[in-house]
């Protein structure tokens, strides 16, 4: 079955989602996308783009769609999201959900 090493894998490298009705665990993902570069800036303006890796048995459970928001902690902070597109599942389990990062605050 593929849920089992889905959660083992969740178990062991997750993170904790926690929406307001429920709590998954998902894998962050992070890379930065540069919006302007221009001759007449010394400076690169960046976005920060977070996605989360997270089981598609979770979304359908909990019925993850665009728009909810979501808090996670690492390292003293607690980070809230949105989902800002609908999860993309794949055919190995597996769902990508796009975020926007709302607020940082010291837990």
């Amino acid at each position: 079955m593929i849920a089992e090493p889905i959660t083992r894998a969740l178990t062991i490298a997750g993170t904790t989602l926690t929406f307001n009705d429920f709590t998954i665990r998902g894998v962050v993902g992070f890379n930065l996308t540069v919006l302007y570069k221009g001759e007449q800036s010394l400076y690169e303006i960046e976005k920060q783009n977070f996605s989360f890796q997270i089981a598609t048995s979770d979304v359908l459970d909990n019925e993850i769609t665009m728009g909810l928001t979501f808090t996670a902690e690492n390292s003293g902070y607690l980070y809230t999201f949105q989902l800002d597109r609908p999860p993309i599942p794949d055919v190995t389990g597996w769902s990508e959900i796009h975020t926007n990062l709302i607020t940082t605050t010291m837990s």
